[in-house]
């Protein structure tokens, strides 16, 4: 109930089982002020817990030295607003996917009901990921390795390993889930590993290892992220892929042309066919000879089946004798490619015991069910003024139920910035790396004139030229009996008082300063 006086003074009407009164007594500091911020929700003021050595007993005062806020404003103050520990972890998990701030306050909007019911403002959410992002400066390493640890306790199959150097800095790190090896399994018969990508930040070389399923799409077989290109590296990465793959080594691996590359693959990989992009000349020729042949030579059919005739006009010479060899085993269909490439394939007990995501998918089940639950509940109670009373005291009396079930719990708790206590020392961020081939790009002419018309002259302080251009510069180069400081430079110079008052020394072109002073 509300209530508006004659010059336009907004009453609240707080209800008599949710007024403090003096003599008042609660079983804690939290619920006698949980008991009161509900108060001042609804009366229309913010509260705040302050320490006193003066007064022992709490003393009660209805009075107000200052206007009080209408409900439809009073979620904007500072003590109504919390971002919940349910709200933290799913603002971090929307970040994970891409989604910016405005939107995950629009996606809350929506599941609450309305910006009222959120709980906070968007300023708060960004306050949140503000500080998220200040706890994991300079421990961006250590929240990589948190994060393997936290998938190899979800799923044992979880394969990670990392290096560091003397100075316990990062160098390298190879990683891979159990969905990924057995994909390997089916179709690893070739593998492409790549080193042209670059992380964000330190720039270190993400490699990664992928291959092609029975859909023609590209699959994740590893990845592998390095400090520099050195055979050593290679030889530690692929070293760690083969581990991960119990030693099954690909027939045919392809990479890039890299000496050091070729080099770690024949060490780690004797027995692996390694393709190249160092031989294209070579190649091309070989192509060229295989046309030749395509156009002058007909292989000899073996059957009056009609599917060798039409094949051997489509197919190349040489596709067209593995295509015959299969036709004459009848075994021309090829498992990889088929719809039940991976059905029966043999994998460790508790491969797929947690595939799936559980914290996340957990997290959102559990909250979309309260949601629901609530929303039903609430729908209910608002029918009535009594049940809406009731509802309310069994959602005090619950919350604080709920939060001594598992001792506050770990719900909600971010695993980037939690401390596993299995990293026991401190690893370093790692340096920025200058990997091969990089460079200054080439600059078309078109940026090379924006370039120039942006450029500003430290004489004049004009765009468009510099200071071996510029005419004052040019001109007081020609008066050598005059010193330099008796010239105009066009600048001035502002400074801040002690006693709050400003300062512009402005300088003219005969070395006269005026002096401005503005008081605050």
């Amino acid at each position: 109930m509300t209530s508006q006086s004659s010059d336009n003074v907004y009453i609240p009407q707080v209800s008599v089982q949710r007024t403090p009164a003096t003599g008042q007594e609660f079983e804690s500091h939290e619920e006698a002020y949980i008991f009161y911020n509900n108060y001042a929700r609804e009366a229309g003021f913010s509260t705040r817990i302050e320490n006193s050595k003066k007064n022992k007993l709490t003393i009660l005062s209805k009075e107000h030295n200052h206007a009080l806020t209408t409900p439809s404003r009073v979620h904007l103050l500072r003590s109504h607003r919390t971002v919940s520990s349910t709200k933290k972890a799913l603002t971090e998990q929307f970040a994970a996917a891409n989604i910016p701030t405005c939107q995950q306050l629009r996606i809350m909007e929506i599941d609450s009901g309305g910006p009222s019911s959120i709980g906070c403002v968007e300023r708060d959410i960004r306050n949140h990921e503000r500080n998220i992002s200040e706890e994991q400066r300079d421990h961006d390493a250590e929240t990589l390795i948190e994060h393997f640890m936290f998938e190899k306790e979800k799923n044992p199959n979880f394969y990670f390993d990392y290096e560091i150097d003397e100075e316990n800095k990062f160098i390298r790190c190879y990683w891979v889930d159990a969905e990924s090896i057995r994909s390997y399994r089916c179709f690893g018969d070739v593998v492409v590993f790549d080193t042209t990508y670059n992380t964000n930040k330190y720039s270190m070389i993400f490699a990664p290892f992928v291959g092609v399923n029975r859909h023609g799409q590209t699959i994740l077989f590893g990845c592998g992220i390095l400090s520099d290109e050195t055979t050593e590296s290679f030889v530690w990465l692929l070293s760690k892929f083969m581990e991960s793959i119990s030693n099954h080594a690909p027939p045919l691996i392809i990479t890039d042309q890299d000496a050091a590359i070729a080099k770690a693959i024949s060490l780690v990989m004797p027995l692996t066919f390694h393709r190249f992009n160092r031989a294209l000349s070579h190649q091309r020729h070989e192509e060229l000879v295989a046309n030749h042949v395509d156009l002058n030579e007909q292989p000899r059919l073996m059957s009056s089946l009609m599917m060798e005739h039409q094949m051997v006009e489509i197919y190349t010479k040489k596709v067209f004798l593995l295509f015959q060899t299969e036709v004459d085993k009848n075994k021309y269909i090829m498992r990889r490619w088929t719809k039940n490439a991976k059905m029966g394939t043999v994998c460790e007990p508790s491969a797929t015991s947690n595939m799936d995501d559980s914290s996340i998918q957990s997290l959102m089940a559990r909250h979309g069910l309260l949601s629901h639950k609530a929303s039903m509940l609430v729908d209910n109670a608002a029918l009535t003024d009594a049940r809406s009373t009731f509802l309310l005291n069994e959602f005090e009396m619950l919350n604080l139920k709920v939060d001594q079930v598992d001792n506050g719990g770990n719900v909600g708790k971010s695993k980037s910035s939690s401390k596993s206590r299995e990293v026991e020392q401190v690893i370093q961020d790692p340096n920025p790396v200058r990997a091969k081939g990089c460079g200054k790009r080439l600059k078309s002419s078109k940026e090379k004139a924006i370039g120039k018309s942006s450029r500003q002259c430290s004489v004049c302080g004009a765009n468009g030229h510099d200071k071996r251009t510029c005419s004052r510069f040019i001109d007081r180069s020609h008066v050598p009996d005059v010193p330099e400081n008796q010239y105009d430079y066009g600048g001035h110079q502002d400074s801040w008082r002690e006693d709050d008052t400003f300062t512009s020394l402005a300088y003219s072109s005969t070395r006269d300063a005026t002096n401005f002073t503005f008081g605050l």
